[in-house]
């Protein structure tokens, strides 16, 4: 009997201060998560507490990725990101995605080597949203 059925497999990505693809050598800022069989990553930082932010690839062209702090589903089960905060940047020969918050005058760079993986508990977080 597999206990795992209903649970989505996470990834975990470190985010850094700083460009280098050695995230022990960094500070660790943040993680980023993405789940199993989705196009998006959700974005925790230390700095920010308790907000979280999603980072969306940008189908229609420059910048690569667009970071928003809002997101609602759609009817067909996918969604909608909204209240756009930040973009990214991928060099094509790097691991790393740059991402640029304007606002806060921040930079900051998600490692794209995995730190770990782990299984979604359904555990309500905060506003009722399942993490």
């Amino acid at each position: 009997m597999n206990l795992n059925k209903d649970l989505n497999l996470k990834t975990r990505f470190l985010i850094t201060s700083e460009k280098s693809e050695n995230a022990i050598s960094n500070r660790i800022v943040g993680s980023a998560y993405q789940a199993e069989g989705q196009d998006h990553m959700t974005i925790h930082l230390r700095i920010l507490p308790g907000i979280t932010f999603f980072l969306a690839k940008n189908w229609s062209g420059f910048p690569e990725y667009i970071i928003f702090s809002g997101r609602a589903r759609k009817e067909d089960g996918g969604y909608r990101f909204f209240h756009r905060v930040g973009s990214g940047y991928k060099a094509s020969n790097e691991k790393v995605i740059e991402l640029s918050f304007p606002d806060i005058g921040q930079h900051f760079y998600i490692q794209l080597v995995p730190a770990d993986y782990h299984y979604d508990n359904g555990v309500p977080t905060k506003f009722g949203e399942v993490a």
